[in-house]
């Protein structure tokens, strides 16, 4: 992935509001009515599921393009820090089994 690519993803990310509904929140704090809708608390991403974000989870997940895993966990390991703050969890992209199967 060249590095325009990588910057792309970077500045794709919306640090203004509720990271679920947009309305006026602490980012990366959810709303009061989101966390009604939920447990979470808090919610973080790399970026805006579109673009060159969207386009390398797709060479990961469906082109099994494995080099991109290192390059998408720096990203959110630098979100990650640059918000300083440690994750309580991290959700994985789901995998159907039959592609799982094909990787084993």
């Amino acid at each position: 992935m060249c590095q325009m690519c990588l910057d792309k993803i970077d500045s794709d990310k919306k640090d203004e509001g509720c990271p679920l509904c947009g309305d006026k929140s602490n980012f990366p704090r959810l709303c009061s009515g989101c966390r009604n809708d939920t447990e979470l608390v808090r919610l973080i991403s790399i970026g805006s599921f579109g673009g060159a974000l969207r386009e390398a989870l797709h060479e990961l997940k469906f082109n099994d393009v494995r080099q991109l895993s290192s390059i998408i966990a720096d990203i959110l390991a630098r979100r990650l820090k640059d918000l300083d703050t440690k994750p309580g969890i991290i959700i994985p992209i789901p995998l159907s089994s039959a592609r799982a199967r094909e990787r084993i």
